[in-house]
């Protein structure tokens, strides 16, 4: 089973990066599946550590289905690194799969973060942040414009749950109906490099 991973562990390497998503990492939930509730909800203290036992221990995964993860952390903001960088996320390669989203986002870096944005606004100490460390040198390393950074929502087709339905899919997706992408890209135009 080994030699049939490392023979086959070419095809988990991205092609490469034009698009970056924003999701709220509570999409990652399966219905039926045991999460504590405090980190289903975003909170001020460490979580990183809670969702890596849900996806390692609850859910059976061997990388994170995310690249980054931005949690507020006491008073500010912090980043943990997920799965690789040059491996794909294992989230947007099975729902491109389906059908669920265009062929094309199952190579884009997925960034996962605590906030919920169906209830709250996003914070701008977080799009600094994200603008700074993230978004900025990966636009600049690959040529990535501005209108290919994106949110979940706006990459799901519109009949995405018969396809869910269909393939017996236990996710959840909460819309990201209070992120504002515009205000959020004039910050980026701040560190843009």
């Amino acid at each position: 089973m080994t030699l049939f991973k490392i023979k086959n562990s070419r095809y988990d390497y991205r092609k490469k990066t034009k698009h970056i998503v924003l999701m709220p990492i509570a999409n990652f939930y399966q219905k039926g599946s045991y999460i504590l509730k405090d980190i289903f909800i975003g909170t001020y203290r460490y979580t990183g550590a809670l969702w890596q036992n849900y996806f390692h221990k609850e859910l059976l995964m061997e990388k994170l289905p995310y690249h980054y993860f931005v949690e507020l952390l006491n008073k500010d903001y912090t980043i943990n690194v997920g799965c690789p960088f040059i491996c794909r996320s294992t989230f947007l390669k099975e729902l491109s799969d389906l059908y669920i989203i265009e062929y094309e986002m199952r190579d884009a870096i997925l960034i996962a973060i605590q906030e919920n944005f169906h209830i709250d606004t996003f914070d701008v100490r977080m799009a600094q942040h994200l603008c700074d460390k993230i978004i900025s040198p990966y636009m600049y390393e690959y040529s990535i414009e501005p209108r290919n950074i994106v949110t979940f929502d706006s990459i799901l087709k519109p009949n995405y749950k018969e396809l869910m339905e269909k393939n017996r899919l236990r996710y959840e997706f909460i819309p990201m109906s209070r992120f504002d992408m515009i205000n959020f890209k004039f910050i980026l135009e701040n560190y843009w490099k």
